[in-house]
């Protein structure tokens, strides 16, 4: 389960990083600068027909300073995302791709695998 909100990953920074930063800093008011680290920010539904809905997120791996997601936006439109904690920031890259190239994808990553699992009987 990713531990960011839409605001976090717009913000870019995590609850996580600012409970820690406000337990260091004995929860005094302070402003502090935060980079952003996505390339693109983009709305989930605004580039499709979903208005109103949010995507299905589908939990791929997680762990305690990342996490891979595949979300459905409308069936026909996917979002490939993993979000990593990174010190006072969260890192958040998103491949959007329609059914056909999720398709193509899934396809490509069965081959490879059916490929390896010869090289690991010998």
């Amino acid at each position: 389960m990713s531990h960011l909100s839409h605001a976090e990953v717009t913000a870019g920074i995590s609850r996580r990083a600012v409970e820690t930063f406000n337990r260091t800093n004995g929860r005094k008011t302070v402003t502090t600068k935060v980079d952003m680290s996505a390339s693109k920010t983009v709305q989930l539904g605004s580039e499709t027909n979903t208005p109103g809905q949010p995507p299905q997120r589908i939990p791929v791996v997680e762990t305690w300073c990342s996490a891979l997601d595949l979300l459905n936006i409308n069936g026909f439109s996917f979002a490939i995302r993993y979000t990593q904690h990174i010190s006072d920031r969260a890192d958040v890259t998103t491949l959007y791709l329609n059914r056909l190239d999720l398709e193509a994808l899934m396809r490509k990553c069965q081959a490879v695998l059916a490929e390896n699992d010869g090289v690991r009987g010998q």
